[in-house]
């Protein structure tokens, strides 16, 4: 995403978000994993 001259940043899709938290196994990221996965599930509805 381009937020102005020179100023690119880089924004993850659902999918590789749950696969970073997934990957990372942190106890904190549990609960976002479930709430992205109802999120993406929403979408596809």
């Amino acid at each position: 995403m381009r937020l102005g001259p020179g100023i690119d940043v880089a924004i993850p899709g659902l999918d590789d978000l749950i696969a970073t938290k997934r990957f990372a196994a942190r106890p904190k990221d549990a609960e976002d994993i479930r709430m992205l996965e109802v999120l993406r599930s929403e979408r596809s509805a």
